[in-house]
């Protein structure tokens, strides 16, 4: 025990008087400060927290004994998870989960003389497709207006931003949500949402549509402020049956936010034989053997199988929908998946929750992360940081690197993908005579430097080739890399 705690890395932003974080390699300790371990303690010894974890509301947690050198303060161990995405990246699904999952928690406390102090999603991790808690010391002794405080947070914390992210305003919503401490206020979601879509219309569509947004707007804040009114006015939170009526309000409001569904290119993008698992293959754990037919799925199938004796965890960059990175799990990877396209990144999710794959995602742009905004004295770890993996993939990535909006050259775009690999890389290369790549990039054509041997040159500067394979559509390949 005593060499653990040497190992140990304090972290978390330092706000939580009654509890000091550490980590190790493998787990998250929680110790509680004197002034607070009895009533933890109660707790642990009652098995509230063995029931909560039970329930999936909690991240699985134990008391331990003491260690050296902390002394008078009770341990609580939990699992490190090889991947956390923050509140900002979670898709819309990601967050309806999340709020499902606090309101869930908020009920089973109240009838336990207990409730929650507040209700932010930061306070929640996706350990896979599953949103659990995560903050033990949020759990308090029940009172009427911390009870109130918490549901009234709710609303702030879940209910705008995922009407923001269902009505295309994501962008600000995940900009005013990289702040541990910030939420988006009434203010916030109503002035966003009557500047309406109206602005990007053609000229002559604008001023009707203008007009309607500017009658819209009166009934829309009174249907907040009567939405308000209803779940807290003259309610006597020291009533729990009150306190659940409320719930059921905000559960209702949260129905009641249904997603626009507009998918772009992106998320309606399939190639041949790269469908999602089906549930035959779930249930099975194991891919069906048609779509080994498929060059691409047949060598990636082969390496994932090679790699995992040296291997726990793969990240796949661009994921799309997340084909890859349930390829992955199969194969028994700690798998998670990465793209900037939330409606794929939803998709990618509903998918797994629904097969309960216990797969990671997050929406973000691993070339130019949007980062949390933590304390100065606290800073909060990196997207880099969170994500690194033992095995990194980038399929149908580095052309787009190369010729998109960051016209990166092959340097640059190996050292990228080497920040995430510890171990190995697979890379997709699509040659400069694809079809995609001319038919997407004008300027494809006439890019002279853009050869794999180029490429190449740039790659055994980090990494080891250990194989180059065939790809699919016919021209592509695939290279297999281990960092030097």
């Amino acid at each position: 025990m005593e060499r653990e705690h040497i190992r140990m890395k304090a972290f978390g932003n330092g706000i939580d008087r009654r509890v000091r974080l550490a980590l190790t390699e493998t787990e998250v300790w929680r110790g509680i400060m004197p002034a607070w371990q009895d009533f933890y303690r109660r707790l642990w010894e009652e098995g509230t927290f063995i029931e909560l974890c039970r329930q999936g509301l909690l991240v699985a947690s134990e008391a331990v004994a003491q260690i050296d050198g902390t002394e008078g303060v009770l341990q609580f161990r939990q699992p490190r998870l090889p991947f956390v995405a923050y509140p900002f990246e979670w898709s819309a699904a990601m967050f309806r989960a999340a709020a499902e999952k606090c309101l869930d928690l908020h009920e089973a406390l109240w009838d336990q003389d207990l409730c929650l102090t507040d209700s932010h999603p930061w306070n929640l991790v996706f350990r896979g497709s599953d949103p659990q808690w995560v903050d033990l010391t949020s759990i308090t002794a029940y009172d009427a207006g911390t009870v109130e405080a918490g549901l009234r947070q709710f609303r702030s914390c879940f209910l705008h931003p995922l009407t923001l992210l269902n009505e295309g305003q994501g962008e600000i919503a995940r900009a005013l949500l990289t702040h541990p401490f910030a939420d988006v206020s009434d203010g916030h979601a109503d002035s966003i949402l009557s500047s309406g879509e109206w602005r990007s219309l053609p000229w002559f569509r604008r001023i009707p549509r203008a007009l309607l947004a500017a009658q819209a707007k009166p009934g829309r804040i009174l249907g907040r402020e009567w939405r308000k009114y209803a779940c807290f006015g003259r309610v006597d939170f020291h009533a729990k049956a009150a306190a659940h009526q409320v719930a059921r309000r905000l559960r209702r409001e949260l129905a009641a936010i249904r997603p626009r569904g507009d998918p772009n290119e992106w998320t309606t993008y399939v190639q041949a034989g790269q469908a999602d698992l089906s549930a035959k293959e779930i249930s099975e754990r194991r891919i069906d053997e048609r779509r080994l037919e498929n060059t691409k799925l047949r060598i990636l199938d082969k390496w994932l199988a090679t790699l995992k004796a040296e291997s726990r965890t793969l990240l796949d960059l661009g994921c799309n929908k997340g084909l890859f990175t349930q390829m992955a799990w199969l194969q028994g990877y700690e798998a998670a998946g990465v793209d900037t396209d939330h409606g794929a990144i939803d998709c990618m999710y509903q998918v797994s929750r629904a097969g309960c794959l216990p797969v990671h995602c997050a929406v973000n742009d691993f070339v130019a992360p949007r980062e949390a905004a933590g304390m100065l004295t606290n800073p909060l770890p990196t997207f880099a940081e969170r994500f690194q993996a033992d095995v990194i993939l980038a399929f149908a990535v580095v052309h787009h690197l190369y010729f998109g909006r960051y016209l990166m050259d092959f340097e640059r775009i190996v050292q990228l993908l080497g920040l995430y690999a510890r171990k190995y890389l697979i890379v997709e290369f699509v040659p400069p005579g694809d079809g995609f790549l001319r038919g997407h990039y004008a300027g494809a054509a006439k890019a002279t430097e853009y050869t794999s041997e180029n490429f190449r040159q740039a790659v055994e500067r980090l990494f080891r080739v250990l194989e180059i394979g065939s790809s699919f559509p016919s021209g592509r390949t695939i290279w297999v890399l281990q960092k030097l």
